[in-house]
């Protein structure tokens, strides 16, 4: 269980999902995001993830030009604005587990965290690509194991 704090005067630093407008800069292109943290709650504010994720699309880290993608967010679409303007087609489809590599930003704060992480480990070889210790968000690549690696 995690405590969010919902009030605008909360001394905890989330005064910036407050916000009504977040603009950041990717892929030469200015991006603002609406956030509407008072009716929608959580899923509408743009996380640290999300942008630490967006910045290391940007630095080339992977080839995005011709693939398809699958953005799973939990916020506001911002990773997957940055992987279009990056010439990546993206897409919304289901069956993760279908997916031959994807890409993973979090903190880990909860037991559950490393959990998700085990559970990936069972059919994708995962290891962690990046971490920005500033914001404590670390970007995870899995990549589907070749049927055969699992005999």
């Amino acid at each position: 269980m995690a405590l969010v704090p919902y009030e605008e005067t909360t001394e905890f630093g989330l005064q910036k999902f407050h916000k009504p407008l977040a603009t950041f800069s990717f892929a030469n292109h200015t991006i603002q995001i609406r956030q509407d943290w008072r009716h929608l709650g959580v899923a509408a504010v743009v996380w640290d993830a999300a942008i630490v994720l967006s910045t290391y699309l940007e630095m080339g880290a992977v080839e995005l030009r011709g693939r398809s993608a699958v953005e799973l967010g939990a916020g506001t679409g911002l990773v997957g604005i940055v992987a279009a303007l990056l010439a990546l087609k993206s897409s919304m489809k289901p069956l993760l587990v279908h997916c031959l590599l994807f890409f993973s930003a979090c903190r880990i704060r909860y037991e559950r965290d490393n959990n998700f992480l085990a559970m990936l480990e069972r059919q994708f070889t995962v290891r962690k690509v990046h971490y920005d210790p500033e914001k404590d968000v670390h970007i995870y690549e899995a990549q589907k194991r070749n049927q055969k690696e699992d005999l």
